[in-house]
């Protein structure tokens, strides 16, 4: 248990590090360490993840020329590392330093009103440990987190090719696209009715998502593989979980809203994020895999906004409430991936001990 907290801790610091020590040399150390160290370990892993034998499969399939049913990008990396003549370890790390880079890189931009350190803190506790099952879709969040800076600055093109460059990795990045054109009602204030209007659009798309994308997908037997994922999953938690363990966060969020009276477009546009990954969420009582995967790519906020709750309220001297936030996190964490073993990835194992 100790081992995945004093990984985040070590990786915080350092990230804290390399914006605020004054040698560039010291800067680019401290980087290559909070990318690689947890890069190197999420490679080396042996057997951890539910998903590590398909991922091992998928790499040995591609090793011996055969095709594989998996996002173009992913695939590529697979391809060039078996040409290469490398492992699988290879394409973890890899992917390892593409998703730590993209978060870093996320956090970055918002140094002035957030820790980066905490940032990736929060990282390692929400989705490190999940990304040991689901390696392209933590991957694919890294992107479309990083992304959204372009939203905010109206840079159509550039926004774009992240969200390509993601869908290379999991094809559920493409279905974010559209939230670059509705900026204008989820990124200002004074928008409540239509914000409403719109989150109840979203819950009416998303229930009749299966029932409009299924007759299509079968048409054509090369889309028969998606299938899968719009059609009913007795196995998914169809409770109210999710929300009893995001209302920490919806709670603060709506207390420094309403209370303290700020309304910065940080807030607003990353909590109307959130709200949304809340109504995907919900969905998963119709049983999609795939929505309940989708609502991930928008959950991934949490990363820049606590961290901001954190800041503002040190600030305001309610240090009591950030400390409660925090402590709140890491029960989480606890609770998700060491209590009930979310994602198999508690206990830690290696290659080197087999």
């Amino acid at each position: 248990m100790f081992f995945y907290l004093f990984l985040a801790i070590i990786v915080a610091v350092f990230a804290e590090l390399s914006l605020k020590v004054k040698s560039k040399i010291m800067k680019v150390l401290c980087f290559i360490i909070m990318i690689t160290l947890p890069s190197f370990l999420f490679a080396v892993r042996y057997g951890i993840g539910t998903d590590y034998y398909s991922y091992l499969n998928s790499f040995e399939q591609v090793r011996n020329g055969n095709s594989i049913r998996l996002e173009w990008g992913y695939e590529g990396l697979n391809k060039i590392v078996a040409f290469l003549g490398g492992e699988v370890e290879l394409v973890f790390f890899i992917t390892g330093i593409i998703m730590f880079s993209f978060i870093f890189l996320a956090l970055k931009n918002y140094r002035n009103i957030l820790s980066p350190g905490i940032g990736m803190f929060m990282f390692m506790l929400l989705y490190y440990q999940m990304s040991f099952n689901t390696v392209r879709q933590v991957v694919t969040m890294s992107i479309v987190l990083y992304s959204m800076k372009f939203i905010k600055e109206r840079q159509l093109i550039k926004f774009t090719i992240l969200i390509i460059f993601a869908s290379g990795f999991h094809n559920s990045a493409l279905l974010f696209f559209p939230v670059y054109f509705i900026y204008e009602l989820i990124g200002k204030k004074n928008r409540g009715v239509y914000k409403f209007f719109l989150y109840f659009l979203i819950l009416a798309a998303i229930f009749s998502m299966d029932k409009i994308l299924l007759p299509v997908l079968s048409l054509n037997p090369e889309l028969d593989y998606y299938v899968k994922y719009l059609e009913n999953d007795k196995t998914l938690d169809t409770g109210l979980g999710f929300l009893i363990r995001s209302l920490p966060f919806l709670i603060i969020g709506f207390y420094l809203f309403k209370f303290l009276k700020i309304r910065d477009r940080f807030l607003i546009f990353y909590s109307s994020i959130f709200i949304i990954s809340l109504l995907f969420k919900f969905t998963a009582f119709v049983g999609a895999d795939y929505i309940n995967r989708l609502s991930w790519n928008f959950e991934v906020v949490l990363i820049v906004l606590i961290p901001y709750y954190i800041r503002v309220l040190n600030n305001r001297g309610e240090t009591f409430l950030s400390w409660l936030l925090l402590c709140y996190v890491i029960l989480h964490w606890y609770y998700i991936y060491i209590y009930i073993g979310s994602h198999g990835s508690f206990p830690y194992q290696w290659i080197f001990n087999n």
